[in-house]
């Protein structure tokens, strides 16, 4: 498991434990609508965008999707 997984893998269980989980669905979507927009890759970049990368598709994996 890489260093980033493991980050994001301890943000949702944070944000789990806070009731923030549907907030991080939320804005998933929004960045990935924006960057849709833009014709960009729907890909997170910059200093964190390989945690929040990770993050969503752990998100992804709890879900099923």
């Amino acid at each position: 498991m890489t260093r980033n997984r493991k980050i994001g893998k301890a943000a949702l269980e944070i944000a789990e434990k806070m009731d923030l989980l549907e907030d991080l669905k939320i804005l998933r979507e929004k960045v990935i609508q924006v960057n849709n927009q833009k014709q960009l890759n729907p890909k997170f970049k910059g200093k964190y965008g390989g945690i929040l990368r990770e993050m969503g598709q752990e998100l992804d994996e709890r879900e099923g999707i």
